[in-house]
């Protein structure tokens, strides 16, 4: 063999070793993004959740220092546009409203398991459509009016709701 062929030679098997070296450190690389991402998606899911509970935990406190409101929310009763409860209601139902909506917009970016799945926020979001006449005349309002403050998920949610009602008569 020559000087020449033994050189060839080398530089070949050193050139595999080098491919199968560089396929290596790109597999790790790959799982290692794997991992951050899961671990980026994850964070993503637990800041959207703590800003929904937050959301929700400031409505629960309003409602413990006014336990009047909660008949329009979960009774079945509607507030009359000159009761001296109106203004706060229609506040409360805007933050529930952009609660829900916010909900559906993370909801897309996150897993569809866990504490942001869509199976255990859907059916109380419907819930609170149809225990609560005045969440469903300020959606409609809203919606009618400016038709993209809210996702059409969110009204196809509201439809459901109204539909579930409409059966009960």
């Amino acid at each position: 063999m020559t000087t020449y062929e033994q050189l060839s030679l080398i530089i070949s098997v050193a050139s595999a070793v080098f491919v199968v070296i560089s396929l290596l450190y790109l597999a790790q690389q790959t799982r290692l993004s794997a991992q951050q991402t899961k671990s980026v998606a994850h964070s993503l899911e637990s800041s959207a959740l703590n800003q929904i509970l937050s959301t929700l935990l400031k409505l629960s406190e309003t409602l413990l220092e006014y336990p009047e409101m909660r008949k329009y929310l979960y009774g079945g009763v509607d507030c009359p546009p000159d009761h001296p409860d109106y203004e706060r209601l229609q506040v409360m139902l805007l933050l529930y409203l952009d609660t829900f909506d916010y909900y559906i917009r993370t909801s897309t970016l996150v897993s569809t398991t866990g504490p942001m799945s869509k199976s255990d926020w859907y059916p109380w979001i419907i819930d609170m459509f149809k225990t609560s006449p005045a969440l469903r005349k300020q959606f409609a309002a809203y919606s009618e009016r400016n038709k993209h403050w809210y996702l059409k998920e969110l009204r196809d949610l509201y439809l459901q709701a109204e539909r579930e009602l409409a059966l009960k008569q």
